[in-house]
């Protein structure tokens, strides 16, 4: 199942992203990840032209948060997350989703910048005894100091029409 965040929001209403900076994410969820890993970054830049003389450039990035995960055998206790598209500098955390998305933190990656990542590794606490689901869901970096911190401190998920921007999978030990 995959969620993406809503882009338009009315004038004069906050945004669905403002909302939850106001008011927090109201969700609990216990622990704290590792730290780990290099993925492939594609960022994405267009050129925008006026009919004047003057022309300008500007640098845009993806306005969505996406994540994509397949179902897996964590290697060294590293799970690949297939894709993920961070509006803004974030993280991916591995939530147990046994019984709700955002469980507890499992496993967490290195802060990202804005941008398209493929293949991006995240290195778990520990591996799970048995079969185990999973959600990989992206987390905005605020306050903008690279460090992970939810929930004591920030770091919210990204929230879509749907609800927390996240994806589902299965991870099966060898």
């Amino acid at each position: 199942m995959r969620y993406e965040m809503d882009s338009h929001t009315a004038p004069g209403i906050p945004s669905r992203r403002q909302a939850l900076k106001l008011f927090g994410s109201g969700l609990a969820a216990v622990g704290l990840g590792a730290t780990t890993g290099l993925a492939e970054s594609d960022t994405e830049s267009t050129t925008e032209s006026e009919a004047t003389a003057e022309s300008e450039t500007e640098s845009t990035t993806e306005s969505e948060a996406t994540v994509t995960l397949e179902d897996q055998s964590p290697h060294y206790r590293t799970v690949t997350v297939a894709t993920v598209t961070l509006p803004d500098d974030g993280f991916v955390a591995v939530h147990d989703a046994s019984f709700f998305t955002e469980g507890p933190v499992l496993g967490v990656s290195a802060p990202l910048s804005a941008g398209e990542y493929h293949k991006l590794p995240i290195v778990l606490d520990e591996l799970p005894d048995g079969p185990l689901t999973v959600a990989a869901i992206p987390h905005e970096d605020t306050p903008s100091d690279g460090v992970f911190s939810y929930p004591e401190d920030g770091d919210a998920p990204y929230v879509g029409e749907g609800g927390v921007v996240h994806d589902y999978a299965t991870l099966q030990p060898e």
